[in-house]
């Protein structure tokens, strides 16, 4: 992989990973839950990222790589 398919790559992978972070909680536009999101991380050969999150209301953990939606809210 060349320095500029690295550097298009990072950059993909932080507009899909959004603004979270973990620890950070969130509104999922689809769902209409809330989320908290434990873990998170991005391979370098591979262009979407995962997220470890746990659903608020259920306590319920899951590892997904479902990107940022626009419609998605930052809840603290």
């Amino acid at each position: 992989m060349t320095k500029a398919q690295l550097r298009r790559r990072l950059e993909a992978n932080a507009r899909l990973t959004g603004p979270q972070v973990p620890g950070g909680r969130y509104l999922c536009a689809y769902w209409h839950r809330t989320y908290t999101v434990m873990a998170m991380g991005a391979m370098v050969d591979d262009a979407w990222p995962w997220f470890t999150i746990r659903w608020d209301d259920t306590g319920e953990v899951t590892t997904h790589r479902t990107p940022w939606d626009r419609r998605d809210q930052v809840v603290a």
